[in-house]
């Protein structure tokens, strides 16, 4: 009985996190566009929008759009740096803006 208990338990914490793919977590996020970026060729605009209606609480959901904006960077310009430039919290989803850079 109580491997049952755990066994749930750990289901409902697995569900609650945020998830990212391989490639989105070599993606280095920057929360502004500063002067470390001076270097890197900018590639374009992306963004991500989470339902907050979904299994996650509103930071899950920041933090898998955050994710989302990492992926996205990756697969359709081939970046390797994403610098945020607006989130928004909402009641029912949550967007993040970003730009998507090439650094390396």
């Amino acid at each position: 009985m109580k491997i049952k208990y755990l066994l749930t338990f750990i289901s409902l914490v697995a569900l609650g996190c945020a998830t990212m793919t391989p490639e989105a977590s070599n993606v280095i996020v920057h929360t502004q566009i500063s002067s470390l970026l001076d270097d890197c060729e900018r590639l374009g605009n992306v963004s991500a929008n989470t339902s907050t209606f979904s299994k996650w609480s509103r930071e899950v959901a920041l933090q898998q759009a955050e994710n989302d904006v990492r992926d996205i960077a990756y697969h359709q310009y081939g970046a390797d740096t994403v610098a945020i430039v607006n989130s928004d919290n909402f009641m029912t989803s949550t967007t993040v803006q970003a730009i998507a850079f090439k650094c390396n």
